[in-house]
């Protein structure tokens, strides 16, 4: 028998008024999301927060602009009943993001994320990751060269979404895979290539190993990231492209592109290869290879599909 989520609990009348951005992430007992609800600036935060909990949540979240939801199950199909359950809601935010629980980031940090990504309209965008975090591409490391690069592709870890966008893909949390849609959502449409960008102004850390917890979104029985991922190309038949940035923005404001200046930039990221001391120099060392490698052969961009 399917259990349905438990209704969310508004913390006050406060909720009953939205501000421009909302957070929601999927989270449990031992999640990093109790970090991003302090707020001590002298206006409201711009961001209300959606906890939709795969554990039971804790009394004491609840707050002003802090919705609680206990909602079981795995990451995206949960992403899934809230996209269908809190539509009307989703719709009057500007941008909305996705973020897993174990981000280490704070509510400034956040704000700003979602100032950025509203003034400069991106469809989906992302911050960076800190030199020290796990790592899946070594595209989303941070560049201190620039504040933004705009790219091809952005992950499922901490997505930011015009609103209208991630409500537009409804479709693709809905169809059951619980890794591989991010790869399918930036060709969706007919993107520009301004539409997209990796935020490197504003680095969060992201603390768990990659793929720490496949068992808790149903990855056993011979069910893999990879067996997904290529069951969503299979679907809208896109290759496996490379992650990779178009051009840079740099803190002057100019605009850096060019496959021999985007190569020289990229060493800033080298550092990431022994940095992190949980994971595996030599897995990090293929993660920057790889990312040096795709900024020197790869061409073109993904492929657009309706």
């Amino acid at each position: 028998m399917t259990r349905r989520p438990s209704a969310a609990r508004p913390a006050s009348a406060a909720t009953e008024v939205p501000a421009r951005f909302l957070l929601i992430t999927r989270c449990g007992r031992a999640g990093l999301h109790r970090n991003w609800l302090s707020w001590t600036g002298p206006d409201r935060r711009p961001f209300d927060i959606l906890l939709s909990c795969y554990d039971p949540p804790e009394p004491d979240l609840a707050r002003p602009g802090v919705t609680v939801e206990y909602r079981p199950g795995s990451k995206v199909a949960g992403y899934a009943g809230i996209l269908a359950d809190h539509a009307d809601r989703i719709a009057t935010y500007a941008h909305v993001a996705l973020f897993d629980d174990d981000i280490e980031t704070d509510a400034p940090a956040i704000a700003a994320l979602f100032d950025i990504a509203s003034r400069n309209g991106f469809r989906i965008c992302q911050p960076s990751l800190t030199l020290d975090s796990n790592f899946s591409y070594a595209a989303f490391l941070q560049n201190r060269y620039f504040v933004l690069r705009h790219i091809n592709f952005i992950e499922m870890m901490c997505p930011i979404f015009r609103s209208d966008v991630l409500l537009s893909l409804r479709r693709l949390f809905e169809m059951g895979f619980e890794s591989g849609i991010d790869l399918a959502w930036c060709s969706l449409g007919s993107p520009a290539p301004t539409d997209h960008a990796v935020i490197d102004a504003i680095a969060v850390r992201h603390t768990r190993r990659v793929a720490g917890e496949a068992a808790r979104n149903g990855f056993h029985g011979g069910r893999s990231y990879e067996t997904d991922i290529q069951a969503v190309l299979t679907r809208f038949d896109l290759p496996w492209f490379p992650c990779r940035p178009f051009d840079g923005i740099r803190p002057s404001g100019a605009e850096v592109s060019g496959r021999m200046c985007l190569i020289f930039a990229a060493f800033a990221v080298v550092p990431a290869i022994w940095r992190c001391r949980d994971d595996d120099w030599r897995t990090r060392l293929r993660g920057v290879a790889v990312h040096f490698k795709h900024l020197a052969t790869a061409r073109g961009r993904a492929g657009s599909v309706s």
